[in-house]
């Protein structure tokens, strides 16, 4: 069993492996060359950013597969020295130097090497953390101005300020990225008490405001380009971070508004640094708006194929049953036929069988029918019109009546207008033909019994026209109340001829932005028989 150091060693090595995840992020399009380093043992690096490459010339492999890699391409007349200045990081914890390197193309660049020594809790070096800048450029300019006679004491008196400022700059390693990042794709905003203290030109440039004009707002106006509902959690994580709460990176996504009042998604990285004696908020982040918009259209695209393909199943389920059914009626009855024709020529009885073929064949054919409509409510939105309902209404019921001759059936309508207009298509024929249908074969009382009531009702600043399908059938149980009209995705093949139903009303009714629900006819006893209530908004 590991010991309490042991634990504790590897929590940190675990933290430290977390925070080169978001160094490695933060710096890939730095121009600095980010790395770490044993403290230990030899001088190959544990990591070095992907950069190198670009600057050097090496891969980055080189450095960490082999060991003395760093240390044989430096400058001999600055090698002892830059051995030596490592002494004073483990004895400081921070060491800076300047020396040459040999760069792939075997010419010499000046390269300033910024190192922090990282210690676990028992005080104990770990690891080094630090970073390579190319000052090339630089030394050049010192040189020339050193050179240069003419104008040495003033250019002497401006390098003076320039290295003070620098120098004054890298002690707080937390802003080692300030001045580099302006030729980076990184954002960089530094905020005290509300404050912006400090703004690169990235993040200027893609919240749409200047510089100075960022620098003027009073205390709290940052926050009023962050999106309202991403506001509150931003704030929470800001002041964290000015308590000094937080000693790591906090890392979170936010909507941020521009000037021009387009949203912008920003992946922003939080860490707590000093600042005049002060704590401040330093956030590093950059513009993911195009890599959302990416996300969000992949996810239309599955969710899309996800309807697809269970509307599909949907349909293969619907026909492979249902049809079935049909077809094997079909064939018993056609059998039947044979049989009758062959040997007891009963022409009443063939008449019949005949009669039970042909009612068969209506119902696939009206299947089929259902299914298309099904289809277009799915595929695209049918137009929505003014319709009259009564008369809708007194169609579905004929049709009803028609379909079911056998049957004694007595339906009564109470209206309180004989024409009643809303807004819906020619497939409220279905919606009303289904709620009738589905009372009917739910009902073993010789008698059918359906008192339908139209009246109005306002629901949110809506009015709605209130059909109510009351019926004298088996009734429907609570826990079934509501899964009655979710048959489209999950539909039970042991049912016997339901066909699309109330699976398909449900659609129609959602198509119309209208309600749907069923409750007891009586309150409290649903084997008294079914209510159905169906709210359409009315014509205009």
């Amino acid at each position: 069993m590991a010991n309490p150091e042991e634990k504790n060693n590897k929590g940190i090595k675990k933290k430290l492996k977390a925070s080169q995840e978001r160094l490695k992020f933060l710096v890939s399009s730095s121009p600095a060359i980010i790395y770490t380093s044993k403290t230990s043992g030899d001088y190959g690096a544990t990591y070095i950013s992907e950069n190198v490459k670009e600057l050097t010339g090496y891969d980055p492999e080189d450095f960490t597969k082999y060991s003395n890699f760093w240390v044989d391409h430096i400058h001999q007349d600055d090698k002892e020295r830059v051995l030596s200045g490592l002494q004073t990081l483990y004895k400081k914890g921070r060491h800076q130097q300047e020396y040459r390197f040999q760069f792939k193309d075997g010419t010499y660049h000046w390269m300033l090497d910024d190192l922090n020594l990282i210690r676990d809790k028992k005080g104990d070096p770990i690891e080094t953390i630090g970073y390579w800048i190319d000052i090339t450029k630089r030394k050049e300019t010192e040189d020339k101005l050193r050179n240069s006679e003419k104008n040495l004491k003033k250019l002497t008196k401006e390098l003076e300020e320039r290295i003070e400022e620098r120098t004054k700059k890298l002690q707080e390693s937390e802003e080692k990225f300030k001045t580099i990042s302006e030729e980076s794709m990184i954002g960089i905003i530094i905020i005290q008490d509300d404050i912006v203290k400090y703004v690169n030109q990235q993040a200027a440039d893609w919240i749409g405001y200047t510089i100075e004009e960022m620098k003027t707002w009073e205390p709290g106006d940052i926050f009023n380009i962050i999106y309202e509902e991403d506001r509150n959690r931003v704030k929470k994580f800001t002041k964290q971070i000015q308590k000094g709460l937080d000693k790591s990176v906090l890392h979170y996504y936010f909507r941020a508004i521009n000037k021009n009042g387009d949203i912008i998604w920003l992946d922003n990285y939080d860490k707590t640094i000093s600042l005049d004696g002060k704590s401040a908020n330093l956030s590093f982040f950059i513009n993911i708006t195009e890599k959302i918009k990416i996300e969000n259209k992949i996810k239309d695209s599955e969710e899309k194929y996800r309807i697809a393909y269970n509307q599909a199943n949907f349909y293969k389920d619907l026909f492979a049953h249902d049809m079935y059914n049909i077809l094997q009626n079909i064939l018993s009855s056609s059998e039947l036929c044979k049989f009758y024709l062959k040997y007891d020529k009963n022409q009443g009885r063939i008449d019949e069988l005949l009669e039970i073929i042909r009612d068969q064949v209506k119902k696939g054919s009206n299947l089929i029918f259902k299914v298309q409509k099904l289809s277009e409510i799915n595929d695209a939105q049918m137009p929505i019109e003014s319709k009259d309902a009564c008369k809708i209404l007194k169609d579905s019921i004929d049709f009803v009546r028609d379909s079911y001759q056998k049957k004694e059936l007595n339906i009564q309508i109470d209206s309180f207008s004989k024409k009643v207009f809303i807004q819906a298509n020619d497939l409220l024929f279905d919606v009303f033909e289904n709620i009738l249908v589905n009372g009917i074969r739910h009902n073993i009382n010789s008698k059918i019994e359906f008192f339908i009531k139209i009246s109005e009702e306002q629901r949110k600043g809506v009015n709605y026209i209130k059909f109510e399908f009351q019926d004298n059938g088996i009734g429907i149980k609570n826990d079934h109340k509501e899964i009655i009209f979710q048959r489209d995705t999950k539909r039970d093949k042991n049912a016997r001829g339901m066909g699309l139903g109330l699976s398909l009303v449900k659609k129609i009714i959602d198509s119309y932005s209208g309600k749907i629900c069923v409750k007891d006819r009586i309150k409290g006893d649903y084997t008294k028989g079914s209510n159905f209530i169906v709210l359409i908004p009315r014509a205009t």
